[in-house]
C-alpha cells in the first residue's frame, strides 16, 4: 500500500466589531463526542441496497451502521417542517462541538456526512450496472430554525470510491525527528505501525487491516507520530451543489415547500466497479463583523430522507408513507415542563386546550387515515386515549401538511375535551409517555403509518425550551439585562436556576454575569428581589446541551408573576442558549439603559428556575457519551451499545424516585424482565471513574 503524507494547516482570523445597544441572536455551538480513534485501522463494513436514512431511528448521533462519522447532529430542533421527524444538520462545528479551527470569514470546508461503502449488488449478489436505473435522492433545507448560510456558502454532494492505498495525516508540530524513522515508503495490509517510544502519548501498536485482504507475509514496522491518522485514499467526483440562502428566499424559490427533493441518476460505470461512498459537506463562513462572543455555529443546512436504490426513475419522488413532521408538542398551554406541585395546584389553567400536529401523506394518492393519542403515566400505568374520526389525507406534494380546517381539524388540531393528567399527591415528579399515531385504514403493506413519541415531564423546574438551542441570545452593551417571565400558581420557594450557555470560539464568552430575580410591574420586570453576583458560564466537553445549575445562597419565597434573568458584565453577549423552535417571545424582556422592552426575537431563553429544593435534575442533561441504549422502549432486556462490558465497572438502574432497582457489574446486556412499565434511569460508572446517566422507558 502506498502512503501519501499530508500535514494539517491551522488558519487564524481577526474579528472586527462595532458598539451599539440592542438584543441579537447568534449561532449555537453543540458538543458531540469525537469520532472513535481512527488510528486503529479496521475493516470498513459495507452496506447494501436499498440505502435509506430518514434519521427517525436515532437522536444526536448518526446511525453507525450507515455512516462513517459522527460529527453531524441528528435532531428535531434545527429543521423547519422536515419531511418527517428529525433531520441531519451540517454546520460550522467540528466533531468535538467547537468551531472549526480553520474557520475564517472566507468560505471554508466545515461539516461532512460520509456514508459507509455501499455495495452496488442485487439481492443475488450480482453486480449492478447503469442499466439497473440506480437513483440517489434526498431532501435539503438551508437555515431552518438556525443561522442562514450566505450566498458564498454552499452545500455539496460528492460520490467517491475507495482505492487500495492509504494516506497519513498528522500535525506537523508533533513530527519533530520522527521522519528519520520512516525508512520505507510502502506499507501493506497487515503491517504493524507503532509510535515513537520516546513520545509521551499512548504507545499502543496499530495494525493495518481490511476485510478483503489477508495479512502480508512480511510484516514491516514503521514508526509514526502519535497523532497520525490513517485513511483509505478516495477518488471523489463533484455531483451536485447549491448556494446558501435564507429560508425565506428558499421558500420563494421552492414554491413554498420547506424542503426540496433532489433526484440524481447513478450512471458512471466506475461506481459499479467499486463500492460507492456518498459525501455531503458544506462551506461556511464567519462574518468578520461578528462579536467574538458570537463566533459560534453558523451557516446551517438540514438534510433528510436519503435514499439510494435500483429500479427507480426521475419521477420516483413519492413514498408509501403517512407520517408526522415536527416533534411531539407539549400538552401544556405555556411551558414545556413545570414543577409537578405547581401543575397540581391549578391543572385546568396549565393544560393546552388543543395543539397542532403536522401530518403528511408522502404517497401520490390519498388515503383514509385516523389519528390517535395515547398518554401513559410511567410510574403507575394510568392511561388516556383519544381517537379522531377518519378523514382523507391528500398527497403532500400537492396539498402540503394536513391543516386545521374542516374535517381534518380533529387530526391536525385535536381538541382533548378538558383532558387532565392524573395527579398523585404522594409524588413530587411525574413523567408521561405521549404517543401520536397516524394509521391508514387499508392494508398497511401498501402504505405505512407512523408513531411519534415524546415525554411530558413534571419535575422541579419551569422550562419554555425543549432542550435544543438552535441559536444564541445576547444584549449589548455591558451592564445590560434580559429576563423571562414565570407565573407561580401557588406559594413556593425559588432555590436556583438551570442555564445553558453556548460554546464559542476560544470560549470568548467566558465572562462574568449576575443572576437576578425581579417582581412584576404591570407585565414587566419591577423591583429587584435577589441577585447572585459574579457567575460565569460553565461547559463540559463530554456533555451535549449542558445545563448548569446555579444554586442561590438563600431560598426565596415566590408567588404570582416573577422574572428571572441575567445582567452581563462584559460589553458583548453572554451567548445564552435560545430555542427558536418554541416561540415564547411575549415572555422575554431586555433592558439596555432605556427601560424594559419586550423582546423582538421569536423563541425561548434557556432559563429554567428551580423551585422547592436545591437538588439538580441531572437526568435531563443529554450526555455526549450516549450509552446507545436499545431497544427503546424496552421490554425484558436493555442493552448498552456504546461501551464494552469490561469498562462498565458498575451499572445501576433507578426508578424516578431515586430508588435503586437493579445493580450489574461488567455487563452491557441487562435483564429487566422483573421491572414494571415506567421511566427509569440507568447510570454507568466506568473503570476510568467516568459516570454516564441516561433515561429509558420500559413498555411491555
Amino acid at each position: 500500500m502506498k502512503i501519501k503524507i499530508l500535514s494539517l494547516i491551522v488558519l487564524t482570523f481577526v474579528l472586527g466589531f462595532k458598539s451599539f445597544s440592542q438584543e441579537y441572536l447568534s449561532g449555537f455551538s453543540y458538543s458531540v463526542q469525537s469520532d472513535k480513534d481512527m488510528k486503529e485501522r479496521k475493516s470498513e463494513s459495507q452496506v447494501t441496497l436499498p440505502f435509506f436514512d430518514d434519521f427517525t431511528e436515532t437522536d444526536i448521533y448518526l446511525d453507525a451502521s450507515k455512516w462513517q462519522n459522527r460529527s453531524v447532529l441528528v435532531n428535531s430542533g434545527f429543521p423547519l417542517f422536515p419531511t418527517n421527524f428529525n433531520a441531519a444538520t451540517l454546520d460550522a462545528l467540528d466533531e468535538t462541538g467547537k468551531v472549526y479551527s480553520h474557520a475564517s470569514s472566507s468560505p471554508f470546508v466545515a461539516d461532512s456526512l460520509i456514508s459507509r461503502p455501499i455495495s452496488l449488488v442485487d439481492e443475488n449478489g450480482e453486480k449492478l450496472s447503469p442499466a439497473d436505473s440506480l437513483y440517489f435522492s434526498f431532501y435539503y433545507q438551508p437555515q431552518g430554525n438556525a443561522d442562514a448560510p450566505e450566498s458564498a456558502d454552499s452545500l455539496v454532494l460528492m460520490f467517491g470510491y475507495v482505492l487500495d492505498t492509504f494516506r497519513i495525516e498528522y500535525d506537523t508540530i508533533l513530527i519533530g525527528d520522527m521522519l528519520q524513522y520512516m525508512q520505507v515508503d510502502t506499507i501493506h495490509i497487515g503491517d504493524i505501525l507503532f509510535h515513537d517510544m520516546n513520545s509521551s502519548c499512548n504507545q499502543d501498536m496499530y495494525t493495518i487491516s481490511a476485510g478483503q485482504y489477508t495479512m502480508d507475509d512480511s510484516l514491516k514496522k514503521v514508526a509514526v507520530p502519535c497523532d497520525t491518522v490513517f485513511y483509505s485514499e478516495m477518488v471523489w467526483n463533484h455531483i451536485w451543489s447549491t448556494e446558501g440562502m435564507t429560508i425565506d428566499s428558499f421558500l420563494i424559490n421552492n414554491d413554498n415547500q420547506y424542503f426540496k427533493q433532489v433526484m440524481i441518476p447513478v450512471t458512471d460505470e466506475k461506481y459499479f466497479k467499486k463500492d460507492l461512498v456518498v459525501l455531503f459537506y458544506n462551506y461556511a463562513s464567519m462574518p468578520s463583523t461578528m462579536y467574538p462572543n458570537d463566533r459560534s455555529n453558523v451557516d446551517c443546512w438540514n438534510i433528510d430522507f436519503i435514499y439510494l436504490d435500483k429500479n427507480r426513475s426521475c419521477s420516483n419522488t413519492t413514498y408509501p408513507l403517512v407520517t408526522f413532521s415536527e416533534k411531539s408538542p407539549s400538552l401544556l398551554k405555556r411551558y414545556q415542563s413545570m414543577p409537578y406541585r405547581q401543575y397540581k395546584s391549578n391543572p385546568t389553567v396549565a393544560m393546552a386546550a388543543d395543539y397542532q400536529m403536522y401530518i403528511a401523506n408522502l404517497d401520490s394518492v390519498g388515503y383514509m387515515t385516523k389519528y390517535s393519542l395515547h398518554v401513559e403515566n410511567l410510574s403507575n400505568n394510568w392511561t388516556f386515549d383519544y381517537s379522531s374520526k377518519s378523514c382523507n389525507l391528500s398527497p403532500f406534494a400537492n396539498n402540503g401538511f394536513q391543516n386545521c380546517n374542516g374535517d381534518n381539524a380533529t387530526q391536525a388540531c385535536p381538541h382533548l375535551n378538558n383532558f387532565l393528567f392524573d395527579m398523585d399527591s404522594s409524588l413530587d415528579t411525574a413523567s408521561y409517555l405521549v404517543k401520536h399515531i397516524i394509521s391508514v385504514e387499508s392494508d398497511e403493506s401498501v402504505v405505512k403509518g407512523d408513531t411519534l413519541c415524546g415525554v411530558q415531564y413534571f419535575s422541579n423546574y419551569y422550562a419554555y425550551d425543549d432542550g435544543t438551542p438552535e441559536r444564541g441570545y445576547g444584549v449589548v452593551p455591558d451592564e445590560s439585562y434580559f429576563a423571562t417571565q414565570f407565573t407561580i400558581s401557588t406559594p413556593d420557594t425559588l432555590c436556583g436556576v438551570h442555564l445553558l450557555f453556548n460554546r464559542t470560539h476560544n470560549d470568548a464568552n467566558y465572562d462574568f454575569f449576575d443572576i437576578v430575580v425581579w417582581n412584576d410591574n404591570n407585565g414587566r420586570p419591577g423591583n429587584e428581589v435577589y441577585r447572585l453576583k459574579n457567575q460565569r458560564p460553565e461547559w463540559d466537553d463530554e456533555v451535549i446541551y449542558k445545563f448548569t445549575y446555579y444554586p442561590f445562597d438563600k431560598m426565596l419565597k415566590v408567588n404570582g408573576t416573577i422574572y428571572v434573568g441575567i445582567m452581563q458584565h462584559a460589553r458583548e453577549s453572554i451567548n445564552i442558549g435560545f430555542d427558536t423552535s418554541n416561540d415564547n417571545q411575549q415572555y422575554n424582556f431586555y433592558e439596555t439603559g432605556g427601560g424594559w422592552e419586550n423582546s423582538s426575537m421569536r423563541g425561548s431563553l434557556m432559563i429554567r428556575p428551580v423551585l422547592g429544593s436545591d437538588y439538580v435534575i441531572e437526568e435531563e442533561i443529554k450526555d455526549v457519551k450516549r450509552l446507545g441504549l436499545y431497544p427503546v422502549p424496552s421490554k425484558d432486556q436493555i442493552n448498552i451499545g456504546e461501551l464494552p462490558a469490561q469498562s462498565c465497572e458498575q451499572v445501576m438502574i433507578f426508578d424516578m424516585t431515586g430508588r435503586l432497582m437493579k445493580n450489574f457489574s461488567n455487563d452491557v446486556n441487562l435483564d429487566i424482565s422483573d421491572l414494571s412499565n415506567g421511566l427509569y434511569m440507568i447510570r454507568v460508572i466506568t473503570d476510568e471513574g467516568k459516570s454516564y446517566t441516561e433515561k429509558f422507558v420500559i413498555s411491555k
